[in-house]
């Protein structure tokens, strides 16, 4: 874990005007995947059931994009 944090680092140093567009890129991209996950998920049988599981949903409420309340 320390040699990532220095290669980001070290990175961050080398590239100090560009480093933010591609940091933002990358995160963007994980939020992207998670919500593509989430849909996949959503339409298998049992999904909402099991998008419930896997994130540990106690509200289903509090996301109406995703989940109907019950």
């Amino acid at each position: 874990m320390a040699e990532e944090i220095d290669r980001w680092g070290a990175y961050r140093q080398s590239h100090p005007d560009t480093w933010k567009q591609a940091h933002k890129e990358f995160i963007n991209a994980q939020f992207q995947k998670q919500e593509q996950f989430l849909r996949r998920l959503l339409k298998m049988p049992q999904g909402k059931k099991k998008a419930r599981e896997v994130y540990d949903v106690h509200n289903p409420g509090g996301y109406p994009s995703f989940f109907t309340p019950e």
